[in-house]
């Protein structure tokens, strides 16, 4: 449960720290509920070829202004950030 409420904050604070460079701070943002299949290919391969056996459950794609990132949730509670061409950004 703890590790649940962690995660959670954690993914929380990506989405806050989300700053505009011009007006309000998330002025633009946007997060979506997506699925495994809308998230880049080179995010499922990374996924698939470092995380063997573990399945997103859940994926989101987070606009800020001009700026995409993709996040996946695992099946074993990791939270992973890609970039919009799916380069892996923190895990």
């Amino acid at each position: 449960m703890l590790k649940k409420i962690l995660m959670a904050s954690i993914f929380m604070g990506i989405i806050s720290g989300c700053q505009q460079e011009e007006g309000l701070p998330g002025e633009d943002l946007s997060v979506t509920e997506i699925t495994e299949v809308d998230l880049p290919q080179s995010a499922v391969t990374f996924i698939s070829d470092n995380f063997e056996g573990e399945v997103v459950t859940s994926a989101f794609r987070i606009t800020d202004g001009k700026e995409v990132s993709f996040e996946a949730k695992l099946t074993n509670q990791m939270n992973l950030v890609f970039s919009e061409n799916g380069r892996i950004q923190s895990l």
